[in-house]
This record gives C-alpha cells, sequence and structure tokens, in this order.
C-alpha cells in the first residue's frame, strides 16, 4: 500500500523554491493566508513563511485529491491526512513529503493497514487487514512483509515464521484447520528443506521437502508404531528404505515411486 501515486508525489513536489524561509523566520513570520490557486489546478489555504507552505494548511489536486494536516519549508511534514480521489485514505505521520513515521492506511474497500512507514511504504512493524477477513501482523520491509510475521487467511488457516518479499520463507509453523501442521524450512511459499509434518490421526513424517514434496531422506511414522525410513523422491518412498512394524520387526528394501520392488 502506498498513500502517493507517482503523479501525485510529483503534484506535491510542483511549488519549489530557493527562497527558503529562516529559524526566524518560524518564530515570527507564520501567516495565515486566504485561498492560493496553484499550479495544475491545485489550491491551498493555510499558514506560509515568505513564499512557503509552512505550518497547519489544507491543499487540494485538480483530481480531487486533499492533503490536511502540517506543512515545514513547503512539504508535507509532521501529522496529517491525505484522502485520495478513489476514496483511499492515509492518516498519519509525514516527513519531505512523504509517509513516513506512524499511520494508518484504509482503502476504500475495507482493506487497512496500520503501523510504521518509510518513504511512502510500510517499513518496519506493522499489521494489515483484507476485505475478505485475511490479516497479517509481524515486519515489513519497503512495503512487503519481511522478517518475522504471522499471516491467518481468509480460510482460517495460519502461518507463524519468516517472510521475504510477501513470501513465506524460512523457518515456520503451518496450521491448517483441519488440524494438519507442518514445522521446519520455507522457500518461496513452499516447503523446502528440512521439517515435520503433523495429521490429525497422528500420523507424521519427519525429514527433508523439495517444493511441498517430500524429497531426500525422511522418515514416516503411523500412530500404531508402524515406521518407514529411507529415500523420497517427488513425494513418493524412492530408493532404499527401511521399514518397521508395530511389533518393531524391521526389513529393509527398495522402492521405487511408492512401490515395493524387492526385499533385501
Amino acid at each position: 500500500m502506498e498513500p502517493l501515486g507517482t503523479d501525485q508525489q510529483q503534484a506535491a513536489d510542483f511549488y519549489k523554491t530557493n527562497n527558503k524561509g529562516t529559524s526566524a523566520d518560524h518564530e515570527t513570520n507564520r501567516e495565515d493566508r486566504p485561498k492560493v490557486a496553484l499550479s495544475g489546478g491545485a489550491y491551498y489555504v493555510g499558514q506560509w513563511i515568505g513564499q512557503d507552505r509552512d505550518g497547519s494548511g489544507t491543499q487540494v489536486w485538480s483530481d480531487s485529491c486533499k492533503y490536511e494536516g502540517q506543512w515545514f519549508q513547503d512539504k508535507a511534514d509532521g501529522h496529517g491526512v491525505f484522502e485520495h480521489s478513489n476514496g483511499d485514505v492515509y492518516d498519519g505521520e509525514w516527513k519531505n513529503d512523504r509517509a513516513w513515521g506512524e499511520g494508518e492506511f484504509i482503502r476504500k474497500d475495507g482493506s487497512s493497514y496500520i503501523g510504521q512507514w518509510r518513504k511512502d511504504k510500510q517499513h518496519g512493524k506493522g499489521s494489515e487487514t483484507w476485505n475478505d477477513g485475511a490479516t497479517y501482523e509481524g515486519s515489513y520491509v519497503k512495503g512487503r512483509r519481511s522478517g518475522m510475521g504471522c499471516m491467518t487467511f481468509a480460510n482460517g488457516n495460519v502461518f507463524n515464521g519468516y517472510f521475504v518479499d510477501d513470501m513465506m520463507d524460512g523457518e515456520g509453523t503451518f496450521n491448517w484447520v483441519d488440524g494438519r501442521r507442518y514445522v521446519g524450512q520455507w522457500f518461496q511459499n513452499r516447503m523446502h528443506g528440512d521439517g515435520t509434518f503433523f495429521w490429525r490421526d497422528g500420523r507424521s513424517y519427519k525429514g527433508q521437502y523439495s517444493m511441498d514434496l517430500k524429497h531426500g531422506e525422511g522418515s514416516f511414522r503411523w500412530p500404531d508404531g508402524r515406521v518407514w525410513e529411507g529415500q523420497w523422491s517427488g513425494g513418493s518412498k524412492h530408493g532404499v528404505g527401511t521399514y518397521q512394524t508395530a511389533a518393531s520387526d524391521q526389513r529393509s528394501g527398495a522402492w521405487e515411486h511408492g512401490k515395493r520392488l524387492t526385499w533385501m
């Protein structure tokens, strides 16, 4: 979510001057002025110091976008509210014409973000809610979910772990609403690396994954005590493995794509 689009940011930068007020100006020369027409059909009502918008003021653009809040040396700086022409609203802190600090962004569709901003992007700690009921609380970097966070999906599934560029990536735990659970490593939204998968009926798999599939070395356990341990490929037993019965009897064999070829 970005409070200012490219065109709007360019519009915000339209009024530049080399005649900046001094610190003394800020103490003695701030004045209220009536509505002032600006380039591009915009206008400003509020306080000035010399040629600079400075203090409290409201600016309205030709496309009906509106900023109301604090200004410093001709730029939005301090607390302010920016209303987009499409109904989206940012209410929070500004620095150098950009959302910077603590702020809340609410879209017309009801989705929202509350948290920290830097250079018009979500950056730091924050929480996000979508209009389908999904939520996220955690870290952001340059507008993307990155770092530790907790994502609750619209269907009720929950991921608690690390994100990189809006994707589950690194160590994390995923809980499905049907009782399944995976604890382990992720890569670009997929189980990838070492992990343990639990089923609601007591079955479990502990071992290696590749792009959501059991792949490499791993062991599969049944609730009655049976165990299969060995090599996997593409989600199936593939290679040499050892099967242990509920009575702890063991036999080794060879499997291919899930089917036993022979006992050894």
